[in-house]
């Protein structure tokens, strides 16, 4: 019989996954039978079309208006509700270098 070597961390995450995909076998069929009577009378509605989104293009760090200087992604807002402000390139956005957060940590232990 072959065996293989699974750590803790794995059975754990393992574990986790069989217990998500339980929780959802016994959750959903419950929703579809609560919902709809719950929702009777509501007419359904569509989702906004992409001809009613404004798309600009967002700095992820910062959340605003991307510049040529900074990085940026389309991302659709309701009208009127995109961010107004310019992200400034010279101000260090998203995750520090692990380097500097121990410079600044005074119960940083340096590595053997």
């Amino acid at each position: 019989m072959f065996m293989t070597c699974i750590d803790t961390r794995t059975l754990r995450l393992l574990a986790l996954a069989l217990a998500a995909a339980g929780t959802l076998l016994i959750a959903l069929p419950a929703w579809a039978h609560v919902v709809p009577p719950l929702l009777e009378g509501f007419p359904p509605r569509p989702f906004s079309s992409d001809a009613q989104l404004e798309w600009r293009n967002i700095e992820p760090w910062s959340g605003l208006l991307g510049t040529p200087d900074c990085a940026s992604q389309p991302v659709p807002f309701l009208p009127g509700t995109a961010p107004k402000s310019y992200c400034v390139p010279s101000l260090p956005l998203g995750p520090e270098s692990p380097d500097s957060l121990a410079a600044e940590d005074s119960t940083a232990v340096e590595p053997p």
